[in-house]
């Protein structure tokens, strides 16, 4: 609509726009003088582009009407809808093809279409439309706060949530490391049966002798630390599955140069 009626051309149509003088009437019988509120004089000039306007955009008459009047606005009316297109089309008709000063004439003549009181739009209306506006202007203000404030928490969150991310990323790579490094020892540890796989009572004698002897062998390399008490483990006694009592005497060692505890650095003691 703003190719044809810009503010550029509220100029150009001030004059074209005009309470007339007298009313007019398409059938005095049928209608009350006192029904007319106001009666509108139009210039052919203003009635041709209001016409142009309407075909090319999907507003009525009344809606483009009231974009260029400021002292009134009207109601939308199918009657006032069809009386401007017909008067529209007429001007159109008796425009025609005519050129030169004698259309310059024809388009700055006047027409005047008289608007009844129920066309007429009620300012007090709009007064309270305007509060009703005003007040949904707060509530939505007040929603947009609350949206913000909700957002700007979202935002707080998803920047937590993404440094989290990198950390448990970090986490994975270390945890990554740290199995391969599992994986390497393990590979690197002897394929030995472990305490699980083995039953005492099952051996065969000879076999049974060389597990106890391993067993001997191990205990002493396990307690070799009660010599830094001043202690000398002498037999290990232990029951089998079947409630059998089997003692292993340990052998003794030369004198040892272990030192006794309390004479330790605090940093042997600490690894004790």
């Amino acid at each position: 609509m703003s190719d044809y009626f810009s503010p550029l051309n509220d100029l150009k149509f001030k004059d074209n726009i005009k309470v007339a003088e007298n009313p007019a009437f398409t059938n005095k019988s049928a209608v009350n003088e006192t029904e007319v509120a106001i009666s509108i004089q139009f210039t052919y000039r203003f009635l041709k582009q209001l016409n142009e306007t309407a075909d090319k955009y999907s507003f009525s008459y009344v809606e483009i009407l009231n974009s260029q009047i400021d002292f009134v606005q009207f109601i939308e009316s199918e009657r006032l809808n069809k009386r401007l297109r017909f008067l529209s089309y007429k001007i159109l008709a008796e425009i025609g093809s005519v050129k030169g000063r004698q259309r310059i004439n024809l388009l700055s003549k006047c027409t005047v279409v008289s608007i009844f009181k129920s066309e007429l739009l009620d300012v007090r209306c709009y007064e309270i439309k305007l509060c009703k506006l005003d007040e949904k202007k707060i509530e939505l203000e007040k929603k947009c706060r609350v949206l913000s404030e909700k957002l700007s928490k979202e935002n707080e969150m998803a920047n937590i949530i993404s440094e989290q991310n990198l950390d448990i990323y970090a986490l994975q790579e270390k945890n990554s490391y740290l199995a391969n490094y599992i994986q390497k020892l393990e590979s690197q540890l002897p394929n030995v049966q472990t305490e699980k796989d083995i039953d005492i009572d099952t051996l065969k004698p000879k076999t049974r002798q060389r597990t106890l002897k391993k067993l001997e062998t191990e205990a002493q390399r396990a307690l070799w630390f009660a010599e830094t008490f001043g202690l000398t483990p002498k037999s290990l006694t232990m029951t089998s599955k079947k409630g059998e009592n089997i003692s292993i005497r340990l052998q003794e060692k030369e004198k040892s140069d272990v030192s006794h505890f309390t004479s330790m650095s605090e940093e042997d003691k600490e690894k004790i």
